[in-house]
C-alpha cells in the first residue's frame, strides 16, 4: 500500500544438500555473506489528471505543483496532465444548448429555455466578444432584460388581437408579473438566486454540458475551470461533480471562481488564507472518498427533510483526527494539510480500524 518502504535483497543460492552454490575461487565458507541489496524502494499510489480545460486561455490556472506537495505525506504521485486546453466556440455552444434544453424540460413549464436563455446569443462568447470571450460557464439574461423580453411577448400577442394602447401596456405588464410569480422569480433577488444557488439553473446547465469533455478520457481526473458559475456575482467556488459520464475510474471537478477572487491570492497570503490550489485539493480529497472536516465545515449531511443526519455525522467526525482542526477537508481558512487519518486512508488503511483520536490507537 502507499506509503511502505522496502527493498530487495539477493543471497547466493543453496544447494539441496545445504551446501552453498558458489562460483568464486575462494574456498567456503565465504569472508562475508554472499548477498547484494537495492535501495529503499517507497510505494505510491497515483492520481492522474487526465484533462485540465479552461473555458478561455485567459483564465488563470491553479499551480499543480502546490496541489502535488498537499497529497506527498499521503505518498499520491499526482501526474499530468499532457497539456493544458481551452474549449472551442462550436464544440461548447452546442453542449449548452443542449443542456438547456434538457434541464428546461424537466421543468414544469420551459421558463429557463424559453426566457431566462437568450438563444441567439453564444454562451462560449456571453457578455464579451469573439475575440475576448466571457470567462464564465453561463449568461442568462438580466432581470431587467428578462421582464422586457417578456413584456414585448406579452404585448406583441395583444396587439395582434387587436388591443393596443394603454390598455394593451398595462394588460401585458400584468401578465409579465403574474409569468414571473408563476415561475417563482418574481423579483431580481429571486431570479439571481434561482441563477446561482448550488442546484440552480447554472449549475444543472453545467455539469450537463461538460459530462461530454469528462467523457473523451478513459479515466482519472478532469479538471473544468472557469472565472465564474454564471454572469451573477455569487455562487460557489468549485465543487466535486458526479456527471452523466462519471465512472468508479474517472471524476470532475468543476472550478467557477477566478483565483484572483481567493484571499490568499488577492492578500498575498496562500499560506493562512484560501487558494485555488486549497479547492482543488479539496475536492479531489472527496473524489478519494474524504468527507468534509467536523472542524469549520458549515454544511452539515441533512436527511431528506433537511434535518441534520445524525449517523452521516457520525460517521465524519470519527473520519478525522479529532484534534486536528486544519485539515484540508475543513472550510477553515489556515495552512491546512491532510490530517493524520485522512493521511492512513489515502494510502489505503482501512478506517474501520483506526480510531479517531490518535491515542486510542495501538501498533500492531
Amino acid at each position: 500500500m502507499a506509503g511502505d518502504a522496502w527493498r530487495v535483497t539477493v543471497y547466493v543460492a543453496h544447494e539441496k544438500n545445504g551446501h552453498l552454490d558458489i562460483d568464486v575461487p575462494d574456498p567456503p565458507p565465504l569472508k562475508a555473506t554472499a548477498k547484494k541489496s537495492t535501495g529503499v524502494f517507497l510505494t505510491y499510489r497515483e492520481v492522474h489528471i487526465a484533462r485540465y480545460l479552461t473555458k478561455t486561455p485567459k483564465v488563470a490556472r491553479a499551480n499543480l505543483a502546490t496541489v502535488r506537495a498537499y497529497y506527498e505525506e499521503a505518498r499520491i504521485k499526482m501526474t499530468g496532465p499532457a497539456s493544458f486546453e481551452s474549449m472551442t466556440k462550436t464544440d461548447y455552444d452546442s453542449h449548452i444548448k443542449a443542456a438547456v434544453h434538457h434541464v428546461s424540460s424537466q421543468e414544469p413549464f420551459p421558463f429557463l429555455e424559453k426566457y431566462a436563455i437568450d438563444p441567439g446569443l453564444s454562451q462560449h462568447t456571453g457578455t464579451g466578444t469573439a475575440a475576448q470571450p466571457s470567462p464564465c460557464a453561463v449568461t442568462f439574461r438580466t432581470f431587467a432584460q428578462l421582464k422586457s423580453f417578456i413584456h414585448r411577448e406579452k404585448l406583441a400577442k395583444l396587439n395582434a388581437r387587436g388591443l393596443h394602447g394603454p390598455a394593451a401596456e398595462a394588460t401585458a405588464s400584468a401578465q409579465t408579473t403574474f409569468l414571473l410569480n408563476q415561475s417563482q422569480v418574481a423579483t431580481g433577488l429571486l431570479y439571481r438566486a434561482r441563477c446561482t444557488n448550488v442546484d440552480g439553473w447554472a449549475m444543472n446547465i453545467l455539469t450537463e454540458a461538460c459530462a461530454h469533455y469528462l467523457g473523451a478520457v478513459p479515466e482519472g481526473v478532469v479538471v473544468l475551470q472557469f472565472d465564474a458559475l454564471c454572469n451573477f456575482a455569487g455562487g460557489i467556488q468549485g465543487a466535486a461533480v458526479n456527471l452523466l459520464t462519471s465512472t468508479h475510474s474517472r471524476c470532475a471537478f468543476l472550478s467557477v471562481a477566478p483565483r484572483s477572487s481567493y484571499d490568499g491570492d488577492l492578500n498575498r497570503t496562500p499560506q493562512k488564507d484560501d487558494t485555488l490550489e486549497k479547492t482543488l485539493a479539496h475536492e479531489i480529497g472527496h473524489h478519494l472518498f474524504l468527507p468534509h472536516s467536523p472542524h469549520g465545515n458549515p454544511i452539515p449531511y441533512l436527511d431528506q427533510h433537511g434535518n441534520v443526519d445524525p449517523v452521516e455525522k457520525a460517521n465524519e467526525d470519527k473520519r478525522h483526527d479529532h484534534s486536528d482542526p486544519l485539515c484540508m477537508m475543513t472550510y477553515n481558512r489556515a495552512d491546512l494539510h491532510f490530517c493524520g487519518l485522512c493521511v492512513l486512508r489515502l494510502r489505503g488503511w482501512n478506517a474501520d480500524l483506526l480510531h479517531n483520536h490518535g491515542i486510542q490507537n495501538k501498533k500492531p
